[in-house]
């Protein structure tokens, strides 16, 4: 049977249209780092746009964590300013919150008064929208576009932190940066699947000389 051959340029044609008007257009490739002070807005023409949420001040005794995740989020993220403006369609910059510029440089960070200087209720703001304002956080959080510019319904990636140890965050940004170069319709359940691997991961962690324990002494029992 002979495909009639305007048929079948209509029908990709139709096909192609669906395919754009359905997607989210989500192109960032590239993670980066940048810094966002309070009186700025994000600039447009990126890919998408992260943020690095605290949602509490830190304590005396904690002080040192919120050090280590400002430390891995400067070491595994380039600045923006590393890249081109001719590529920021392919970048997803992930923001640090600031209050004031004072002490603040972007290509040679210090933690101690990044975490000094960190603009809490914006996070709060963003914490919020992305219903994770009750975590206790560190959270990564991500939109197609500038936060200001989003709506209820956008689909948002989160990944919260919590429960990955000090020595664990690289491994977390390093899932983070994998995640970012995938299209929204699965980061949901992307980060599902990595969360219940982790949850796993940690039991077996804090637990696992226990369960070796208990192993022993079922096999002794009943030989």
């Amino acid at each position: 049977m002979k495909i009639n051959r305007l048929a079948l340029r209509q029908w990709i044609l139709c096909l192609l249209v669906l395919l754009l008007f359905n997607c989210t257009c989500f192109k960032a490739t590239t993670p980066a780092r940048d810094v966002l002070f309070s009186e700025q807005e994000a600039p447009s023409g990126f890919g998408a746009y992260g943020y690095l949420i605290f949602t509490k001040h830190p304590m005396e005794d904690n002080f040192s964590r919120y050090i280590a995740v400002c430390s891995a989020f400067n070491r595994n993220l380039e600045p923006v300013s590393d890249y081109p403006q001719s590529s920021w369609p392919q970048i997803m910059p992930t923001y640090w919150l600031a209050k004031k510029r004072e002490g603040i440089d972007n290509r040679y960070p210090d933690c101690l008064q990044w975490v000094e200087s960190y603009d809490y209720s914006r996070a709060k703001t963003i914490a919020s929208a992305a219903k994770v304002l009750s975590s206790k956080g560190p959270i990564l959080v991500a939109w197609n576009q500038p936060f200001e510019k989003t709506r209820n319904d956008d689909t948002a990636l989160i990944l919260d932190l919590s429960d990955f140890s000090d020595d664990d965050l690289d491994r977390a940004f390093g899932i983070w940066m994998d995640r970012i170069t995938r299209d929204p319709e699965i980061w949901h359940d992307g980060f599902n699947i990595v969360l219940a691997k982790e949850a796993f991961r940690s039991f077996l962690e804090k637990y696992g000389d226990d369960i070796i324990e208990a192993v022993k002494t079922v096999k002794e029992i009943f030989g």
